[in-house]
This record gives structure tokens, C-alpha cells and sequence, in this order.
């Protein structure tokens, strides 16, 4: 959903050059997964939102995502969220007529080792 968002949203008002970069490296105990484009990025007021409703704690989620234009993206939130915890964080970064750059560190854990929670 994050790709399709810088493809569908941020590429909308650009006659060519658009581009998507994606990637995901190790950083210590972390993975940081990263989506960035040049596309024509978001609203000072829509990012400050976005950013309120990713910040909502003991909220009723469904109802925050029937009132939301971010469906696609804040379902990729909180489903980290429900599975990783506090050891998860999305930082959304956009600058109008720049682009956008999300950011996501999860737990790094190889394939048959145990995922200690806290």
C-alpha cells in the first residue's frame, strides 16, 4: 500500500520523471525499511493529521480509518503496530512539490530465532 500511495497519490500531478525509491537494510537489532519519491508530497495540514491519527493510542481504529483518507497507509501502521508493538515506528517526512519519504524500523530476527516481546 505504501508503494501504491507514492505511485497512485504522489505521482499524480507529474507529467514524467516520477520516481520510487525503495529499500530495507539492517541497522543494529532494527530493519529500516524505507519508501521515498519526488512525487508532489503532502499538505503541511494532512501530514499533521496523519500524524495525529498514528499517534492515537486506546482509540476505536476502525472508526479513525472510516474518517480517514489514509486507509491504505494507516492500515500498514497499525498492523505493525498489533504485531511489533513499541518496537515499531513509521516517520513520515513530505515537503509539497518535493515528495514524501516514510521510514519504518521493525525488530530484526533471523529465520528460527525466537522474537523476544517485551
Amino acid at each position: 500500500p505504501l508503494v501504491e500511495n507514492a505511485i497512485g497519490h504522489g505521482m499524480d500531478n507529474r507529467a514524467n520523471g516520477g520516481l520510487v525509491y525503495v529499500s530495507a537494510k539492517k541497522d543494529g537489532a532494527e530493519v529500516e525499511i524505507r519508501i521515498m519519491d519526488n512525487g508532489c508530497g503532502i499538505s503541511p495540514a494532512k501530514l499533521k493529521r496523519l500524524q495525529e491519527q498514528m499517534a492515537a493510542e486506546n482509540e476505536n481504529y476502525l472508526k479513525m480509518m472510516e474518517n480517514s483518507s489514509n486507509t491504505g497507509l494507516l492500515n500498514v501502521h497499525l498492523r505493525l503496530k498489533l504485531y511489533f508493538g513499541k518496537e515499531y515506528s513509521m516517520n513520515i517526512q513530505s515537503e509539497m512539490g518535493e515528495g514524501t519519504d516514510i521510514q519504518i524500523r521493525i525488530p530484526y530476527w533471523k529465520e528460527g530465532e525466537i522474537c523476544i516481546e517485551s
